[in-house]
């Protein structure tokens, strides 16, 4: 449980760094479709979907909730998002099987920067703390945990103001992601690494700009697999179709629908 909590918490805080690429295109991609729902089946072949991911969005283009369903129909996973009149996220709830399993609350400043983060779940609770430059940047987050252990993450920019390097590192567990950009100003390759293993993902946008395919190579040990994905877009710029490819060769579809307002 613990470890969930960590990663929500890093996937919360680097939500902001991300964006500045490909999740502020997505969510523009939504609000200009007026998208309402979207649906991504995950496909054992070209009938059968073993599982079925469904976001909802309010009419403002923002997630308000996120499920993900087995072929039984059974509800894995619901995630609901609260905001303010402002949009500003406030209060995201995870339930897993039916019952609530953690809850996220986020704190912000006058000036509207998220500040803190309090994760709570059955047995832990959680904190973030995070400092800004003078740039409005994110360049620091302390993560706390409720026996006193903490995880300090630092983000660094280059001159065009794009994140380049992020750092974690805790008492028994430290990590670097390196970014680079192409002349778009779109993430082209993105290293993580700790002491235990490397992963290395490539990035290939089209003309427009949208990213058609992403190489992973991750390396483990004396172990090295790779992974690929290929995204295929419908006329209004939303991806209808992602394919991916295993290590072995194997290979599966993700096929997305959407409903719009």
């Amino acid at each position: 449980m613990k470890s969930f909590l960590l990663l929500m918490i890093m996937f919360l805080t680097t939500y902001s760094l991300y964006s500045q690429n490909r999740s502020q295109e997505f969510e523009n991609m939504i609000k200009k479709n007026k998208v309402k729902t979207l649906k991504v089946y995950f496909f054992r072949n070209e009938k059968d979907s073993i599982l079925t991911d469904i976001k909802e969005f309010d009419t403002s283009g923002f997630i308000i909730n996120s499920k993900m369903i087995d072929s039984l129909g059974n509800v894995i996973t619901n995630d609901s998002s609260f905001y303010d009149n402002e949009h500003y996220l406030l209060k995201k709830v995870h339930y897993f099987n039916g019952k609530k399993d953690s809850e996220s609350t986020l704190l912000y400043s006058t000036d509207r920067k998220m500040v803190q983060q309090i994760i709570i779940d059955d047995s832990t609770k959680m904190r973030v703390n995070s400092f800004y430059d003078e740039n409005n940047r994110l360049i620091k987050s302390i993560i706390y945990d409720d026996k006193g252990d903490s995880t300090l993450m630092n983000t660094f920019y280059n001159k065009q103001g794009l994140n380049v390097k992020t750092t974690f590192f805790n008492k028994v567990y430290s990590s670097t992601v390196i970014y680079k950009y192409n002349s778009l100003n779109k993430i082209s390759k993105k290293v993580q690494s700790d002491s235990y293993s490397k992963y290395t993902s490539e990035f290939i946008y089209n003309l427009e700009g949208d990213l058609v395919e992403s190489t992973t190579t991750s390396k483990l040990k004396k172990t090295e697999a790779v992974n690929k994905s290929r995204n295929i877009y419908n006329p209004n710029g939303l991806i209808s179709e992602t394919k991916f490819t295993m290590p072995n060769n194997s290979s599966f579809v993700n096929k997305t629908y959407y409903t719009f307002y």
